[in-house]
């Protein structure tokens, strides 16, 4: 979908996060650009594009109309503890907001240091 509406100038992968009851928290994404290196040391520019859609294999959330690149292939081999598994089920359990965490403690009395 982000490849479409860039007009192929980016890819927005790699989402990770959860969905709460008040919405959805997105963690960790990854912008692979026309430019590598533009948006960081995962943008592996152009290869990257390529290589995105080289793996990438359409699903219920993709639409055929989609623009994609003509020439995608694979251009890195997937490697060990660099790619998230996902299990597919057709419903998701709630997840709970986590606790805010306390931002600041007072250890000024604590002799264990």
């Amino acid at each position: 979908y982000s490849y479409h509406v860039s007009s192929g100038q980016f890819v927005l992968c790699d989402l990770q996060g959860g969905i709460y009851s008040d919405g959805a928290i997105i963690t960790d994404p990854v912008i692979i650009s026309r430019s590598a290196g533009t948006y960081g040391p995962t943008d592996l520019g152009p290869d990257g594009i390529l290589n995105f859609f080289g793996h990438h294999v359409c699903n219920k959330f993709c639409h055929s109309t989609w623009t994609k690149p003509r020439d995608a292939r694979r251009m890195y081999a997937p490697k060990a503890s660099t790619s998230m598994v996902v299990t597919t089920q057709h419903s998701r359990p709630q997840l709970s907001r986590p606790q805010q965490p306390a931002i600041c403690e007072d250890y000024s009395s604590d002799d264990s240091w």
